[in-house]
């Protein structure tokens, strides 16, 4: 199986169908943490101490691009659900960014951004796009609750620094 790059994840805004609804749309989540970008992205990239986030508590991977990244992700269905995805973009203590694709059929892309506030606290935002020809389907089948995964994981982020602001 093989990686794909940044561009070729979001070559679907570049197709017919790319950013036309139905066959685009996207979750997001974010909360404002009082701590620095650093720390923070030390705890979003220790990935064998992830049980602090509830909707996704076990990730495998290496911190570089181009790796594989396993996911066990809670909420979704009865069963957790075990996801390989790819690592494709890493900005370190700004962006991380991991996604899938199944050509045109179907791509998501995972995004985390740590955006700096001038008083020393980090805007903390997760987003995963979906598009292709079955984003409607897994919007009908999953877009709530993805949603409500993704306000978790604010959730319990902020929980780990004392606020619970989602």
């Amino acid at each position: 199986m093989r990686h794909f790059t940044d561009q070729e994840l979001h070559l679907d805004a570049q197709r017919p169908y790319g950013r036309l609804y139905p066959f685009y749309w996207k979750v997001r989540s974010e909360t404002l943490l009082p701590a620095c970008s650093k720390e923070v992205w030390v705890k979003l990239t220790h990935f064998a101490d992830y049980e602090w986030n509830h909707f996704t508590p076990r990730i495998r991977t290496e911190l570089r691009e181009g790796a594989a990244v396993h996911l066990e992700v809670h909420g979704l269905s009865r069963q957790p659900m075990q996801r390989v995805e790819w690592l494709h973009s890493l900005v370190p203590e700004r962006r991380l960014c991991w996604g899938m694709s199944l050509g045109p059929f179907l791509r998501a892309n995972r995004s985390q951004w740590l955006i700096p506030q001038s008083d020393n606290t980090t805007l903390y935002r997760t987003e995963d796009e979906i598009s292709g020809i079955l984003a409607p389907i897994v919007r009908l089948l999953y877009q709530r609750k993805m949603q409500q995964g993704f306000d978790l994981v604010c959730s319990c982020l902020g929980k780990l620094y004392g606020t619970d602001n989602a």
